[in-house]
């Protein structure tokens, strides 16, 4: 049969240690996972033309160009009134080659049901294009959606 014994002191010393080493184990695991999560992005903004109009609304993509050896972050931005900037609406690119993909809308005969931005510019084709970039720096680039209608 045990008895009931008072508070010893010498556990106290082992619940204290332990509960240090928990601590300490903690703050590495939250000092370790404090550094950047993901590649290096910058900036990219510019206007996108189509036969020579600002293209009203759409989508740019910045994807890394996997046969240049540019396996970077893929990026994003909006494009509204001809414009676009990855800081406003969008994510930051890695630079250096790039396979740029626009997918651009008139503005013009919008119905909220299917076309909620309008009539798509180039037939529905995205225009694709081979770019390489300025790499560890923002980037200003202009587009003109008529260049290229997927190509690579």
């Amino acid at each position: 049969m045990r008895t009931w014994q008072p508070f010893c002191f010498s556990s106290l010393s082992v619940v204290a240690r332990s509960l240090r080493i928990v601590a300490f184990a903690g703050f590495t695991l939250v000092i370790a996972g404090c550094g950047p999560s993901e590649p290096g992005r910058y900036q990219i903004s510019g206007n996108v033309t189509y036969q020579g109009d600002p293209v009203q609304h759409g989508t740019i993509m910045f994807e890394p160009d996997t046969s240049k050896g540019n396996s970077g972050a893929a990026g994003s931005a909006a494009i509204v009134d001809g414009k676009f900037d990855s800081a406003q609406d969008g994510t930051g690119f890695s630079g250096g080659p790039q396979i740029v993909s626009i997918q651009g809308f008139s503005g013009e005969n919008v119905n909220p049901e299917y076309a909620p931005y309008g009539t798509p510019i180039g037939e529905g084709k995205s225009y694709i294009k081979a770019f390489d970039f300025s790499e560890n720096e923002d980037v200003q680039q202009d587009f003109e959606m008529a260049d290229v209608i997927d190509a690579r």
